[in-house]
C-alpha cells in the first residue's frame, strides 16, 4: 500500500516549483517533509490528497485507500454557517462522534464546542476539531501542514502521542524539531523542485546533508584547481607556440581538454545562507526593575482573565509565560503595550525602558504597499546599502527588498520583522510566537542571538526546545494566577507528569 508520485512536476504559472520527482509514501511510515518556505512541501500534501493535479506526471494510490488532510488553517470560509456537529456530519456518523468526542476528552476540549459556529472558535479550538475529526476516521494516510499550529505545549504533548501510536502512515510538514525527531523515522528533504530521502532522525539528517555539502564543495574545488591550471598552461603555452609552432598540436589538444573538464563540472554547491540577527547594544540596568504588576486583574465581560496577579521582572532576565490557550499569556503582553485595559490593580513598565513587541499577529505590524528597504529605512537613519546589507542578513535579498511587502512569503515576512525589531535597540523584547512559520535555519539562529541578547526577553511560544534554550524561568499561567517555576520547560513537564 503506497502513494507514489512517478515523474511529477508543478509549476504555478511560470513558477516550476517541483521537476520530474519521484517518491512513494508507504504504509505505517512516519514521514517529515521538511525544507525552506514556499519550497513545495504543502504542494507534495496537496497532490497526494487529490486537491491538486500535477502539470506533469502522475499521483496514484492503491484501490480504496483513504487519505485525510489536515492544512496549516482551517478553512473556515468553506464551511460558513456550520457548527462542528454539522462539520463532523460531513465525514461520518454516529461511530465519528464517538471517536471525535474521545479525543476532544484527551486534549482536554469541551465537547460543547462541537455545538457552536465554527467561526466562533479559536485557532486552537478550530486545529484541534479539524485534527480529531480526521484522526477519528481512520485512514491509511493522514497528511498534516504543520501540526503544532495554534496548539499549546500540552495540547502538542498530546498530539504527538496521538501520532507516535498511530497505526496508518503519517506524512507531515514541520518546523518544528522537537516534533520532528520524536515522530519520523524518515525525512524528505525539499530543495530546488527536486526531493532527497533520508533514513533516521533529524540530527541524522542535518549531520548527513553536512557531509554531503562538505564532499560536494570539495569536489568543486578540486575540479576549479584543475580548471584553473590547466587554463594557466594554455595562456603558457600560447606564448611558447611563438618561439616554437610545432607545439601547437600540444596545445589545440589542451584546449579540448580544458573544453572537456568544464563540460563535466560539477554544480558549484550552494553556501548555507545565514542570517545575522544582529540585536545592537543594549545599555547595561543591571538590578534595574524592567516591569512589574501589583494587583493585576483583567476580565473580558464577566470573565477573569487574570485575577490579581503579581510578578516583577529585572533586567538581564529571560522568560517564558506558559499555560493553555487562553489562558491569559498573550493578554499579559498585550497589557503591556496598552492594548488591552486593565480591570483593577496596576502594571508598570520601568522608567526610560525602551520595549520591541513581536505580535503572533503576522501582518499586524507591516505596510504592505512599503517595500522592506523603506520599512528598515523609517527605523534606521542609513546609507541604502547599508540598508540592504541589513536586510540580507536575514535573507530578505536583492530582488525581494525592492518588492511590495504583500508580494513577500511568510517566511520573509516574520524575518522582516525580526530586522525591524532587532534594528531599533530595544531593552525589552516581547515575544508572541517568534518561531511561527520559522524554518529550521532561522530558528537556529535566532536562538543563538537570543543566547547573545543582553537584554530582558519575556517571551510566549509553545516551541519546547526554543524555551529550553532561551530561558532560565517560568511564569506559568493557570487558574487566572502566574507563578514563577525556577528551571527550563521539560522540567516543569516531567514533574507535572
Amino acid at each position: 500500500m503506497s502513494i507514489t508520485l512517478k515523474k511529477v512536476s508543478k509549476s504555478y504559472n511560470a513558477n516550476m516549483v517541483l521537476v520530474d520527482v519521484s517518491i512513494s509514501f508507504n504504509a505505517g511510515e512516519k514521514i517529515a517533509l521538511v525544507g525552506e518556505n514556499g519550497a513545495g512541501k504543502t504542494t507534495i500534501l496537496r497532490l497526494c490528497t487529490g486537491a491538486e493535479e500535477p502539470t506533469t506526471g502522475t499521483v496514484s494510490t492503491d484501490e480504496y485507500t483513504l487519505t485525510c488532510f489536515v492544512p496549516q488553517e482551517f478553512p473556515v470560509r468553506e464551511y460558513e454557517g456550520l457548527t462542528g456537529r454539522d462539520y463532523i456530519t460531513l465525514f461520518g456518523n454516529e461511530p465519528l462522534f464517538r471517536g471525535v468526542k474521545r479525543l476532544l476528552n484527551e486534549f482536554d476540549v469541551d465537547e460543547a464546542i462541537l455545538d457552536k459556529d465554527l467561526s466562533s472558535l479559536s485557532g486552537g479550538q478550530q486545529k484541534i476539531l479539524d485534527l480529531c475529526t480526521n484522526i477519528a476516521r481512520k485512514p491509511q494516510y493522514l497528511l498534516i501542514d504543520e501540526p503544532e499550529n495554534h496548539l499549546d505545549i500540552f495540547a502538542r504533548q498530546i498530539l504527538i502521542n496521538l501520532v507516535k501510536n498511530y497505526r496508518g502512515c503519517v506524512v507531515f510538514v514541520s518546523h518544528d524539531q522537537e516534533v520532528i525527531n520524536i515522530l519520523t523515522n524518515r525525512i524528505v528533504e525539499v530543495e530546488d523542485g527536486t526531493l532527497k530521502s533520508y533514513t533516521g532522525s533529524y540530527e541524522f539528517y542535518l549531520e548527513h546533508k553536512k557531509r554531503m555539502e562538505e564532499g560536494k564543495l570539495r569536489a568543486w574545488g578540486a575540479h576549479e584547481k584543475k580548471v584553473q591550471q590547466l587554463d594557466r598552461l594554455i595562456k603558457r603555452m600560447h606564448q611558447w607556440c611563438k618561439l616554437n609552432p610545432d607545439l601547437g598540436a600540444q596545445l589545440s589538444a589542451r584546449k579540448t581538454q580544458l573544453k572537456k573538464l568544464q563540460e563535466r563540472a560539477p554544480e558549484k554547491p550552494k553556501t548555507q545562507k545565514q542570517i545575522n540577527l544582529k540585536i545592537g547594544d543594549v545599555e547595561q540596568k543591571h538590578s534595574k526593575r524592567m516591569l512589574m504588576s501589583q494587583n493585576l486583574t483583567v476580565r473580558y465581560g464577566e470573565n477573569n482573565i487574570l485575577l490579581n496577579v503579581d510578578t516583577y521582572l529585572s533586567f538581564g532576565e529571560k522568560i517564558a509565560l506558559v499555560g493553555r490557550n487562553g489562558s491569559g499569556k498573550s493578554t499579559y503582553l498585550n497589557v503591556v503595550m496598552g492594548k488591552v485595559p486593565i480591570t483593577s490593580g496596576e502594571l508598570k513598565v520601568g522608567v526610560n525602558v525602551k520595549v520591541g513587541y513581536f505580535s503572533q499577529e503576522a501582518m499586524g505590524t507591516l505596510d504592505f504597499e512599503q517595500t522592506p528597504l523603506e520599512a528598515v529605512a523609517n527605523i534606521l537613519k542609513a546609507p541604502e546599502h547599508q540598508l540592504r546589507s541589513l536586510l540580507a542578513r536575514y535573507l530578505i535579498g536583492i530582488d525581494a527588498c525592492m518588492r511590495k511587502i504583500e508580494t513577500l512569503s511568510g517566511g520573509e515576512k516574520t524575518r522582516l520583522r525580526f530586522c525591524l525589531l532587532f534594528a531599533a535597540n530595544n531593552d525589552l523584547l516581547l515575544l508572541d510566537e517568534p518561531t511561527n512559520h520559522l524554518d529550521p535555519l532561522s530558528w537556529e539562529i535566532l536562538v543563538e542571538a537570543l543566547k547573545e541578547y543582553q537584554g530582558t526577553v519575556l517571551l510566549v511560544s509553545h516551541d519546547r526546545m526554543f524555551i529550553d534554550q532561551i530561558t532560565d524561568k517560568l511564569w506559568v499561567v493557570e487558574n487566572h494566577k502566574i507563578t514563577q517555576y525556577f528551571g527550563n520547560l521539560s522540567q516543569y513537564l516531567m514533574e507535572r507528569q
